[in-house]
């Protein structure tokens, strides 16, 4: 009883208004002036409230069905022709499936339709990974490398060397190499956020404004092995990790049209942010060659590292189905539908260029107390 009163008080404030033991008694008339109207907005209990805006606790969880799109996503480049010109280039791109992504959303209502809401999204999946191998035949007219600029040069003595195939074994015409490639991408955002919800006949709308914190890690990870014989054998690595973190605006709006008294109903949901923070790269390029000619065997490591100042864009979109069913002062809900986020300029763990796009499906499951 205490915890209710308490937020009904905090409900009265927020609103701009008292509540009253009885909503009919406005207190005695006061001589020549009318009687006092009922407030504007009365503290009704959630049996009374529209189904679609309830004041109270709110909260739920979402299983979103992501899979990632990108402008640039370039596993490894192959190019032909150093012998025989022309050259020609082609590339391979990561390739990804749906993902299982977690969200958690957590707020309150006051019974003016005022109120603060916190969401939780969490993603960390790998692409397929990717192997090739390179053999003396086509080793002689042909290099496979990591995309371009992602890998530090090595001078050894100078004479510059990158990741790519053929190594320094395979270039000796000893073996073959193999090269395995995948990557990895993370992305975190916390939203905080004031809200504030309207019934206007049978559409409900929510609207919000606040902040967002993102953090985004894009890993890319290429390795060469090559063991021609006992006792030699060649294995060189490149790890390339983009991170950035940083936080700002964002807002969004949400409504759905419920169908009669049905509790099925159609939602949509916009949301536009901007980010700005920090982007920093760093790669490390490292070998280890071991041979029993000493000119040959060696081991390197060269690292490569930046940090710049970055702005990114992100836009959402969600759409499907929504239902609900009213018990007591409790309304429970399932929704389903197609949903879309894009990371604008947010490049790819080979690239700095580019957009990336979590596409896919969505199923939440949520109440209003």
């Amino acid at each position: 009883m205490l915890r209710k009163r308490w937020l009904a008080l905090a409900a009265s404030a927020l609103c701009g208004v008292t509540a009253s033991a009885n909503a009919q008694d406005y207190g005695p008339a006061i001589p020549g002036m009318e009687p006092l109207s009922a407030p504007f907005v009365q503290l009704l209990n959630n049996g009374q409230q529209p189904e679609t805006v309830r004041s109270g606790i709110m909260g739920g969880a979402t299983l979103y069905f992501f899979r990632p799109y990108f402008t640039n996503n370039v596993a490894y480049v192959t190019t032909t022709g150093f012998n025989n010109p022309p050259q020609t280039s082609s590339s391979q791109d990561f390739d990804w499936n749906f993902q299982v992504t977690p969200a958690v959303w957590l707020g309150w209502t006051s019974h003016c339709g005022v109120g603060f809401r916190a969401r939780y999204l969490y993603f960390d999946r790998e692409s397929d990974s990717r192997t090739v191998t390179l053999d003396p035949f086509a080793a002689a007219d042909t290099v496979i490398s990591a995309p371009p600029n992602l890998s530090p040069i090595f001078d050894p003595n100078g004479g510059a060397r990158v990741f790519q195939s053929p190594g320094v074994l395979l270039t000796n015409g000893e073996g073959e190499d193999t090269l395995y490639f995948r990557s990895n991408l993370r992305v975190q955002t916390l939203d905080g956020e004031a809200t504030y919800a309207r019934e206007c006949g049978r559409l409900g709308m929510i609207v919000s404004v606040g902040g967002r914190y993102l953090s985004l890690n894009q890993d890319y990870y290429a390795s060469l092995t090559n063991v021609p014989v006992a006792g030699e054998s060649e294995n060189s690595s490149l790890r390339s990790n983009r991170e950035f973190t940083g936080g700002g605006p964002t807002v969004s709006w949400f409504g759905r049209w419920e169908f009669g008294r049905s509790g099925l109903s159609i939602y949509g949901m916009a949301r536009g942010s901007v980010i700005l923070g920090t982007q920093r790269q760093r790669a490390v390029f490292a070998e280890t060659i071991v041979h029993p000619n000493p000119s040959i065997a060696q081991t390197n490591v060269t690292t490569k590292e930046s940090s710049e100042n970055a702005a990114i864009p992100i836009g959402e979109l969600e759409g499907g189905v929504e239902y609900s069913r009213v018990f007591g002062g409790t309304r429970l809900f399932i929704r389903g539908g197609v949903a879309n986020q894009t990371y604008f300029d947010a490049g790819s763990a080979s690239s700095r260029d580019g957009n990336m796009t979590l596409f896919g499906g969505q199923i939440s499951i949520g109440l209003n107390y």
